[in-house]
């Protein structure tokens, strides 16, 4: 038999006005931290741009002609002035902006990582499900209030469609964040303790990952 998940819907005010069903392949995951651990590990390298470059041989200025003649003088032989283990000379295998950092990871395994977080986040009560959120216009004061009647106070807030004035809204608390649910990623979940989930969005959830 098949055992539904579910878990309470609140309003803006803090009122618990009903339940919601969770998918249990998205929610009910068993959670995976190794797979959390590589998509994290892929979302910082890939956020990661390289901005220290060294001259090798070839690049730094001057020291084409030999220094002295190959034998006779006792000292070691040299075709230039611009050597590796001499003064002013290139960098051997030092760093270069052209170094690629990326790490890339499969549809697959980024869903189970987002997948074994949410499940996760859900089994720590850690997620709320709100009904709605609407805002006539920004109002950062609002906002404020609407998280202290949740009992909230740096949430990530996913939505399931872009909202200017909730985005305006919670711009300026710090803390808090927005994202859609389509564009979710691990890295978003774990920098937050508290999760506040649009009613709405919770059919979004299998475009994300």
């Amino acid at each position: 038999m098949k055992i539904a998940m579910k878990t309470k819907v609140f309003n803006i005010e803090g009122q618990e006005v009903g339940e919601v069903e969770l998918k249990k392949e998205i929610f009910g995951q068993e959670v995976s931290h190794g797979a959390i651990y590589e998509a994290v590990r892929a979302i910082r390298a890939n956020q990661r741009a390289s901005h220290a470059s060294t001259k090798d041989r070839d690049e730094v200025s001057g020291g084409s002609k030999k220094p002295w003649r190959q034998k006779g003088t006792g000292r070691a032989r040299a075709g230039g002035t611009r050597l590796p283990h001499w003064r002013g000379g290139g960098v051997v295998f030092g760093p270069r902006t052209e170094r690629n950092y990326k790490i890339r990871l499969n549809r697959k395994a980024k869903k189970k990582a987002l997948y074994s977080l949410l499940s996760e986040k859900v089994s720590n009560g850690q997620i709320m499900v709100i009904d709605s959120l609407l805002f006539e216009e920004p109002k950062t004061s609002k906002m404020v209030e609407v998280l202290e009647s949740l009992k909230v106070k740096k949430p990530l807030i996913i939505l399931r469609e872009k909202d200017r004035n909730i985005t305006l809204s919670v711009r300026n608390i710090k803390g808090a964040d927005i994202v859609l649910a389509s564009n979710l990623n691990v890295y978003d979940l774990l920098n937050h303790k508290e999760i506040i989930i649009l009613k709405d969005a919770l059919s979004s959830f299998k475009e994300a990952a």
